[in-house]
């Protein structure tokens, strides 16, 4: 906590600039208690704000202090658990080499989580899923790619990656899904819907690396063909892309902001569709590109 000591100014000019920062507020921004002042819900609220305010600026700062050659600045992108393995390292690597002067941070989340960010500026390039998922507005997308769902199953379920298994025996198995708030749990929702089928969910998990572990026993998951392919080279797990019907997730980019866009941010959206192509034509991926 700092106090005016901190800061190097009297308690009392500390107290008046709190004071006429809540007069123009109209809300309270503290709440004075017996061991000192804590941030109100509005406090938290502006404080959000203010951050976000000051990384602008601070972009702002390291943009007009950049060279005409020289490409710099920090880029927040955004990834799906799911992505994270496959597309981070060459992301990482590249960047580094194309244009070492970038900061470049990485941030895992939910769908849903990375709209709400991207809608709100918090993040600078998101790859998520083209539906509808988070509480605010949904930033603007580019339709990249589908891929495929696959089943996961214990070994010596008789699955094989080069064939497919049919829904009807995916959704009658027990199955540890996704909680809600993930967009693939959304997404398998919608199939059984569709299909009548009254799943068998034997537990929910928001982590993707428990997910993989709970196929264990008889217990089964669905998860993206990337993940679930890479469980199936190591041989720790059976699995095959599911059919009947075929079960496709989009996966959408989303970018910055025409007004917020940086040179450093055009550079790492770049390298961002360059790695995804690469991972695609490579055949790292099971996906479909429906978007250039």
């Amino acid at each position: 906590m700092f106090t005016a000591r901190h800061l190097r100014l009297a308690q009392s000019a500390v107290t008046r600039q709190i004071l006429a920062l809540e007069r123009e507020a109209g809300v309270a921004l503290f709440s004075r208690t017996a061991a000192g002042m804590v941030l109100t819900d509005d406090g938290h609220v502006l404080l959000a704000h203010a951050r976000r305010a000051l990384a602008e600026i601070e972009k702002a700062q390291a943009e007009m202090e950049s060279s005409a050659s020289r490409i710099e600045g920090s880029v927040t992108v955004g990834l799906l658990d799911s992505m994270c393995a496959l597309v981070g390292p060459p992301l990482v690597e590249r960047v580094a080499s194309e244009a070492p002067a970038v900061e470049l941070k990485l941030v895992s989340a939910y769908s849903g989580s990375l709209a709400d960010w991207s809608a709100q500026g918090e993040l600078d390039i998101s790859l998520l899923y083209s539906m509808k998922m988070g509480r605010g507005e949904r930033p603007p997308m580019i339709s990249l790619f589908s891929g495929r769902l696959w089943a996961l199953a214990p070994l010596g379920a008789g699955l094989s990656g080069q064939d497919s298994v049919t829904w009807d025996r995916v959704a009658g198995q027990p199955l540890a899904v996704p909680t809600v708030e993930h967009g693939l749990r959304h997404l398998i929702d919608d199939v059984a819907a569709t299909t009548g089928a009254a799943l068998k969910i034997r537990a929910e998990t928001n982590s993707l690396e428990l997910q993989k572990a709970l196929v264990v026993g008889d217990t089964w998951t669905v998860l993206p063909a990337g993940v679930a392919a890479q469980s199936v080279r190591i041989g720790v797990c059976d699995g095959a892309p599911i059919e009947g019907p075929e079960i496709r997730r989009t996966i959408g980019l989303a970018g910055t902001r025409p007004e917020r866009a940086t040179r450093a941010c055009s550079a790492v959206l770049d390298v961002v569709r360059r790695v995804l192509d690469d991972l695609i034509h490579q055949q790292r991926w099971d996906a479909l590109i429906v978007s250039r």
